[in-house]
């Protein structure tokens, strides 16, 4: 690997987005002598212990937390930096942070579960966001193989705007069933 690799995520630092198991994975692929740094976009409750966890590790000079991001235009500039975009969230509402990445033209790893598994598609890498082996391992591919990330890239793109299609349909029949059916005309 010719350059430093940035791996990023956007999470709110709280126990079930994760946010450890990454640490986990990328105190692995540190400690394999990869170049790599990370960079955690986000606040939360959880941010001391992970930074504790950080230094315990012996990690920490690998890592950038953001904290909390007032302006959402920053998230751009952001992403920007990021050649692999991971998160090991066990629950989530939505996931829309992966099409994000995705539109950013950046290969995603992300949690095995439902509806991440959904808004990845064949455009990212899934894994039990129990496994920090697991992420570490899919981004080791990700960085081996330009082949597989430039595929990756191409897919997550193609999903994520057919995804932003159908939230985007689905809500303008919303608002053309409610104006048909109001009497607000």
């Amino acid at each position: 690997n010719k350059e430093e690799v940035m791996i990023g995520t956007v999470a709110r630092l709280v126990p079930h987005k994760g946010v450890d198991t990454l640490l986990e994975a990328a105190s692995t692929l540190i400690e394999k002598g990869l170049s790599v740094r990370f960079l955690i976009i986000g606040g939360g409750p959880e941010e001391n212990n992970l930074k504790e966890m950080a230094e315990k590790r012996k990690i920490s000079k690998f890592l950038t937390f953001t904290g909390f991001i007032e302006d959402q235009s920053e998230m751009i500039y952001l992403f920007s930096f990021m050649d692999i975009f991971w998160l090991a969230t066990k629950s989530e509402g939505q996931g829309l942070v992966y099409s994000e990445a995705q539109l950013m033209d950046i290969p995603v790893i992300g949690s095995d579960i439902s509806p991440c598994r959904e808004m990845i598609g064949d455009g990212g890498l899934l894994c039990d966001p129990n496994n920090s082996d697991e992420f570490a391992s899919c981004a080791e591919r990700i960085m081996n193989s330009e082949l597989e990330a430039a595929d990756l890239i191409r897919k997550g793109k193609k999903h994520a705007l057919s995804i932003s299609e159908s939230t985007l349909d689905d809500k303008l029949n919303v608002y053309e069933s409610f104006w048909s059916n109001s009497t607000l005309r």
